[in-house]
């Protein structure tokens, strides 16, 4: 299966790589043609899922990349941006309450918590979300939290890596954040399609092994 090592070592080895981010970087900062950032993502993903190698595309067919980026906002804006706006807002009566005592200072940073589950889910939920839409291209597949959550589950561990370096470059490269969430998203969202996919035609193998056992004995 491939590794997020060999997955970046790909993609930065090309030899346009640079500009190819760079016009993401440049296009994820205004608040309309970011929607095209995003369809250049959802385009990474899904050669993933197709067993296509992490190839960076030409920035082309962009009436095509316009409607899957309506569609990867859609699902980014469900899966990773509703649960960290949820742990706000219950941090939010918690501060109201909290607000009148002497040592509030003290507490303060504690009561930003509930965001933290959000955070970390935010990623892996939305890349779990994406790879069952894009099977079907229906969006009450993509939102089914609890298949997602045994999606997820079913990595064993493989996204995490990829959340905390993806949060990382995010924090370090804040200045530049269009860059860092486009040049990260294409990265880790290709990344995740392959896990999934990995962990799908496995299973299938797995079945159909045992489906010829059955017929044998």
């Amino acid at each position: 299966m491939v590794t997020l090592e060999q997955v970046s070592k790909r993609i930065f080895s090309e030899p346009n790589w640079f500009v190819k981010t760079v016009v993401g970087a440049v296009l994820m900062f205004f608040p309309v043609p970011f929607v095209f950032a995003f369809g250049y993502i959802y385009r990474v993903s899904a050669m993933a899922r197709r067993g296509e190698p992490p190839d960076l595309p030409d920035w082309e067919d962009w009436p095509a990349l316009w409607f899957d980026g309506l569609r990867m906002v859609a699902l980014f804006l469900g899966l990773a941006v509703a649960p960290i706006v949820a742990g706000w807002l219950v941090s939010l009566p918690l501060r109201l309450l909290l607000a009148p005592l002497p040592f509030y200072n003290m507490l303060a940073p504690f009561l930003y918590l509930p965001i933290v589950p959000g955070l970390f889910l935010a990623y892996p939920l939305s890349a779990a979300g994406l790879y069952r839409f894009q099977r079907a291209e229906e969006f009450r597949e993509a939102f089914r939290v609890p298949m997602l959550l045994r999606m997820i589950v079913a990595t064993k561990g493989r996204l995490a890596l990829p959340t905390l370096g993806f949060l990382g470059l995010v924090v370090a490269l804040f200045p530049l954040f269009p860059y860092a969430l486009f040049t990260g998203g294409v990265v880790v969202f290709y990344y995740s399609s392959a896990v999934f996919r990995h962990i799908e035609s496995s299973r299938r193998t797995h079945v159909s092994a045992q489906a010829v056992v059955r017929r044998y004995t």
